[in-house]
C-alpha cells in the first residue's frame, strides 16, 4: 500500500512538472511574438517621422545654401523654414537637396552670421502634411558665418526656348572661394533688350523671361550696384 502512495504522488509531481514546463514555453512564444496588430489605433495613427542633415553633420558652414540631407518616408512634396512659421514653396520631395538660403531674409530668415535652424515639413499623396503641428518638429541647426561679397552669376548662363515659352533665372552672389553670398532682394535690377519678349518682375533675385514671337539670341542682365552679369537666351520657332 505504502508503495501505491509513493508512485501516485511520483506521477503527481511529473504531471506538475509537465504543466509548468509548458506554460513556461507558452509564456516564452508569446514574448517573442512582436508583431504589431494592424488594427491598433495607436500604430495606425503614426505620422511618419523623418530627420535632416546639413553639410553632413558640420557644425560651422560658409555657403548660405548648404547641402541637406533630407530622409522621410512617404513623402511627395517638401517645404523649408528659418523659424517654423514662414515657409518657402512646396517643392518634389529630394533625398539631397542645396537650394534652401538660410540668410537672404525670406521664409523666416536672417540676413546675418550665426546660428541657423532649418525646419523641414512634408506632404504626402493623399495631400496630408506632416508634422502638423501635434507632431514634433523635424529640424537641424548649424552656425553660419557670412563671406565678403565677390562676383553675381545668373543660372541658366545659356538656354534654349522656343517662341512664346517662358524661363525663369536666377541671380546668385558669392564670395571669392565660390561660397555662396545672400544678396539683397530689392537691389538686383534685371534688364533686357527692347521688344523682345517680356521681364516680370525686374526687381528680386529671380525674373521670368517670355520670348518674343521673333526668333534670335536675346541676352538678358542681371545688375547689383556696379555689378552685372548676363544669360543668353537662344529663342528658337
Amino acid at each position: 500500500m505504502l508503495n501505491i502512495n509513493r508512485a501516485d504522488k511520483s506521477n503527481r509531481i511529473g504531471i506538475i512538472f509537465i504543466l509548468i514546463l509548458f506554460l513556461f514555453i507558452f509564456i516564452f512564444l508569446a514574448g517573442c511574438n512582436n508583431t504589431p496588430d494592424p488594427l491598433s489605433p495607436e500604430i495606425e495613427n503614426t505620422l511618419p517621422s523623418g530627420y535632416v542633415i546639413i553639410e553632413k553633420g558640420n557644425q560651422l558652414t560658409k555657403d548660405c545654401t548648404p547641402v541637406l540631407e533630407i530622409v522621410v518616408e512617404n513623402a511627395e512634396y517638401m517645404a523649408f523654414s528659418g523659424n517654423g512659421s514662414h515657409w518657402s514653396s512646396w517643392i518634389p520631395y529630394s533625398h539631397y537637396y542645396d537650394d534652401f538660403n538660410i540668410a537672404d531674409g525670406t521664409c523666416g530668415t536672417t540676413m546675418n552670421s550665426g546660428a541657423k535652424t532649418i525646419y523641414v515639413r512634408f506632404k504626402d499623396q493623399s495631400g496630408n502634411m506632416f508634422p502638423d503641428g501635434s507632431t514634433e518638429a523635424i529640424f537641424a541647426t548649424i552656425q553660419y558665418e557670412m563671406q565678403e561679397f565677390f562676383s553675381i552669376k545668373i543660372e541658366p548662363k545659356e538656354v534654349e526656348i522656343k517662341t512664346g515659352e517662358s524661363i525663369t533665372l536666377k541671380v546668385r552672389g558669392y564670395d571669392l572661394y565660390l561660397n555662396e553670398v545672400p544678396l539683397p532682394v530689392n537691389q538686383i535690377v534685371w534688364s533686357k533688350p527692347c521688344m523682345v519678349g517680356t521681364l516680370n518682375p525686374t526687381l528680386g533675385l529671380k525674373t521670368v523671361y517670355t520670348a518674343p514671337d521673333i526668333p534670335g539670341l536675346r541676352n538678358i542682365t542681371a545688375n547689383y550696384g556696379t555689378l552685372s552679369t548676363g544669360a543668353k537666351v537662344y529663342v528658337i520657332p
